[in-house]
């Protein structure tokens, strides 16, 4: 028996919690989905078989699945617990793979922030960072920046039409002191390479 609450949904996007408590352990019936969906085991195992491979599930495991594709399912331990996400490719900027995909410390960082981030009622900024950041992990991308809405400030954006900030063109904090022995040009006021404060140089000059 299946069973699925949603956690949050727009659009581009559903997050849901799906228990089964199914115990059958032959395979179940071929089905077929219409969507891109990124399934993740929070409680359990369970097989799923697709394109002729077999996969066992648990918490280690989890996959992502296409449109169109043929699946079939058994739960030879009992019931489980898994976190469904689907959502619509261009999120990514492409399709995905189908694939298996290992959980890794991103990946899981990435599930557990999802989780909260739903809790949180955020689904507009918070929610879709995380979703995005949990896809990308999972599909093997670079973490992806959620588009802003119009006229929203993000740090590090640019501003006033695509320009940005203007950049001190002088050394940086660290810029290690030249020799003074390797370059004469040093202002007078230094000593050994490094400045000396405007009193010890009175001092100096009295």
């Amino acid at each position: 028996m299946l069973s699925a609450s949603t956690l949050a949904a727009r659009e581009e996007f559903t997050v849901s919690a799906v228990g089964c408590r199914s115990d059958h352990i032959r395979w179940s019936e071929p089905e077929t989905r219409d969507d891109y969906r990124l399934v993740l085991v929070r409680r359990g195992r369970f097989r799923r078989r697709a394109d002729g491979a077999d996969t066992d599930l648990d918490l280690t495991i989890a996959y992502l699945g296409p449109p169109g594709e043929e699946e079939r399912f058994a739960h030879p331990c009992g019931g489980d617990t898994c976190t469904a996400v689907t959502f619509e490719p261009s999120l990514l900027g492409r399709a995905p793979a189908a694939t298996s995909v290992y959980v890794d410390a991103r990946v899981h960082l990435a599930h557990r922030r999802l989780l909260a981030a739903a809790g949180s009622g955020d689904i507009e900024y918070a929610l879709m960072e995380e979703l995005l950041r949990l896809v990308a992990a999972a599909a093997g991308e670079p973490a992806v920046r959620p588009r802003p809405a119009e006229g929203i400030d993000v740090i590090g954006a640019p501003r006033c039409g695509g320009c940005y900030p203007q950049q001190s063109t002088g050394p940086g904090p660290f810029e290690p002191w030249k020799d003074p022995s390797s370059d004469r040009s040093l202002a007078r006021g230094t000593s050994g390479g490094r400045p000396r404060c405007e009193a010890s140089v009175s001092r100096g000059a009295a």
